[in-house]
């Protein structure tokens, strides 16, 4: 808003005029399109325009519909708004340019719209329409002054307009070489894809370069086609205006992939979500506790298996804050420690120690007598440590914590998390079994800081040592060996970080196992080798389609996250659907 009175001046229509034809043959050849802003005259009143140029061309005209007029804005005194302009033309260099509102952009087979900087902060803005009528992408052209607080009003307002438009939103901003007189323009700029910021150029940045990234396009189309709130409305409405540049896949990816994906790599914010995240576990429990007891008041005893691991200790930790909700003494949950041959001293000790500082009802039942008697039953020679071996002892606590349940009045929670349902890594009505799940929505790399963050409360300060400890302890079921936690899950079924990110691509996205590979080695470049970033994808593919049966009938537990496993809920499909079609390699 520079020029104020200036856009009185005869000669602006002239200069710009040259202007946007100069620009214009600068994309002749090029994958380039342009989208300018340039204040343009119609029927003797002047607009404030997007413009739209491609393969040397002006393709289209689009002017701003909502005019600011307050504080420091003055739009009204120089422009008028384009609402209700339609299907008209604007001649430049002497051609006739489309001029209306109700126009969208096709690159290839992108479509976009332009809407000027106050149409997005209006309560129904054009993008709407734009998107419902088939934008994928909107491009904004804005004049935003700077003051204290702004940015962070901007960052929320771009997002969120594109979250609810399922839509990527690439806003742009003139910066500080505008008049300084009384403001001074930002120079922010935003590339968002629904709620999440790809690439951001900072308030007052002094690096002027152009801000490149990629925007997912298939990202935008899964989730309009999956999300039935999201409807195509006024579709004819639009006038298609083709840019005629070619635009093919990227060869190579501009933008970082995280390689975890369902962990905030903030500090702060991580805390944040994990302390909500144990929130939530505990309500959901705290709701079924409610459920059983029904007016009577008298909630039904929690009774855990204990193992030292970080799953049950998960468990556990949100069984105590349940029980602070309700107002009940932590002595409601009933641990029990159910030690084997391959069971391993160190997370004995820590179970007996966490037991005790959580406030627990606890006890050891060693189970190798047990699992004999049933292996000898079998035939088997309880020397070989097959699978018959293992399995044997999973149901063994399972059984126990049953039965202890029903000597209790109580229900049975459960400890497997989601990575250990995507894999199948467990145990058939063993420790894939419980009354209740808590951390069936929770990815094994989240469980870790979940436990992490609750160690540095208050609430369980008394087991701060312990909880550390656990921390440290290796990954591992302790169905084979010698107690020495020689069998590391890791080892058998591949990282756990790999394995998250995969559910997630595939969840998440729909992403194919071409994409999820590609993606994975930008993500792990450095970590892992492409062959053995392969190979765990073999392994997940394998495991993720053959084991739906175990998630078809797996127990009630809260959902937290986008992605979740429940059949009731999120992931539907038959325990027998042949997934080699979606999970193949491309020919």
């Amino acid at each position: 808003y520079s020029l104020a009175d200036g856009f009185g001046f005869t000669t602006l229509a002239s200069e710009v005029a040259h202007g946007l034809t100069t620009l214009a043959k600068t994309t002749k050849g090029s994958h380039t399109v342009l989208v300018v802003g340039a204040p343009l005259e119609w029927q003797g009143k002047l607009y404030n325009c997007g413009v739209v140029l491609a393969a040397g061309a002006i393709v289209g005209i689009v002017p701003k519909q909502h005019l600011a007029n307050y504080a420091e804005f003055y739009e009204k005194r120089w422009f008028t708004s384009g609402k209700g302009v339609v299907d008209q033309k604007v001649v430049i260099d002497g051609k006739d340019v489309p001029f209306g509102t109700n126009q969208l952009f096709v690159a290839g087979d992108i479509t976009f719209g332009v809407e000027i900087c106050e149409d997005v902060w209006v309560a129904d803005p054009p993008s709407r329409k734009l998107t419902q009528a088939g934008a994928e992408i909107i491009c904004n052209l804005s004049s935003s002054t700077e003051i204290v607080g702004k940015g962070d009003i901007r960052r929320a307002l771009v997002t969120s307009t594109a979250d609810r438009l399922l839509a990527a939103y690439l806003y742009a901003s003139s910066d500080p070489s505008e008049s300084t007189s009384d403001v001074i323009m930002s120079g922010h700029a935003i590339i968002s894809e629904f709620d999440w910021i790809v690439a951001e150029r900072e308030p007052l940045a002094e690096d002027k370069r152009m801000l490149v990234t990629d925007i997912d396009i298939a990202h935008i189309r899964r989730e309009r086609k999956k999300n039935q709130s999201w409807e195509p409305q006024n579709v004819d409405e639009y006038i298609r205006q083709a840019c005629l540049v070619d635009v093919n896949p990227i060869t190579k990816t501009l933008r970082t992939v995280d390689p975890r994906p369902f962990v905030p790599s903030d500090n702060v914010e991580r805390q944040a979500v994990t302390k909500h995240i144990l929130n939530l576990q505990a309500h959901g429990l705290k709701k079924r506790m409610q459920q059983i007891a029904g007016n009577s008041k008298s909630y039904p005893k929690i009774v855990l298996g204990l193992s030292g691991g970080l799953d049950s200790t998960l468990a556990l930790l949100v069984a105590a804050r349940a029980c602070d909700l309700l107002k009940i003494p932590r002595s409601t949950i009933h641990t029990l420690t159910m030690p084997a041959t391959a069971s391993s001293a160190r997370t004995q000790d820590n179970a007996t120690l966490l037991a005790k500082a959580i406030g627990t009802t606890h006890e050891m039942i060693p189970i190798q007598k047990l699992v004999d008697e049933q292996l000898k039953a079998l035939g088997h020679d309880v020397k070989t440590q097959d699978i018959t071996f293992e399995n044997t002892q999973a149901r063994t606590r399972t059984e126990l914590l049953f039965n202890r349940s029903n000597q209790v009045g109580g229900l049975v929670l459960g400890t497997g998390d989601l990575s250990e349902l995507a894999l199948g890594w467990c145990t058939y009505n063993g420790d894939h079994m419980s009354n209740y799940a808590v951390n069936a929505g929770i990815p094994k790399t989240l469980v870790r800081y979940i436990v992490e963050t609750a160690s540095l409360s208050d609430e369980f300060a008394n087991a701060k040592k312990t909880l550390e400890d656990i921390l440290d302890t290796p990954v591992s079921p302790e169905l084979t060996g010698d107690g020495t936690l020689s069998q590391e899950t890791e080892e058998i079924v591949g990282p756990y970080e790999l394995h998250d990110f995969f559910v997630y691509h595939l969840l998440r996205w729909g992403a194919g196992r071409d994409d999820m590979r590609a993606l994975a080695e930008v993500a792990f470049k450095g970590t892992y080798e492409a062959k053995e970033i392969a190979k765990w994808l073999d392994v997940f593919c394998h495991r993720f389609m053959t084991q739906q049966f175990k998630r078809n009938c797996m127990p009630d537990g809260v959902k937290v996250g986008r992605v979740a496993l429940s059949p009731r809920g999120d992931l539907r499909f038959p325990s027998d659907a042949d997934l080699a079609m979606l999970l193949k390699e491309s020919p």
